[in-house]
């Protein structure tokens, strides 16, 4: 089941991303953690809130051009918030 949130990042809440009985959640970000209009660590917190089981799975796609390093760092913060906190696994990068 695809359950699309059209919503900007500043007035995302972790219920809108709450979903029951899944054990694989598939997060895409497509040319947006790049912009600096939010705080990177304000969403992964919100993400976080609905981490579930162990057991359960969570991919983030991430994709963006490249502008400069600056924004280029904010994909790479997210990634850093999220190792730091989680077994992750980089598939592919820049």
């Amino acid at each position: 089941m695809i359950i699309p949130i059209n919503k900007t990042i500043e007035s995302l809440h972790a219920e809108d991303i709450f979903v029951e009985h899944r054990n694989i959640t598939l997060h895409l970000f497509a040319n947006i953690l790049d912009v600096p209009r939010f705080d990177i660590h304000t969403l992964c917190e919100t993400i976080q809130k609905n981490i579930g089981s162990a057991n359960w799975k969570y991919i983030f796609i991430c994709v963006s051009p490249y502008i400069d390093d600056l924004r280029n760092q904010r994909i790479e913060s997210f990634y850093q918030w999220w190792s730091d906190h989680y077994t992750t696994v980089l598939i592919s990068s820049r």
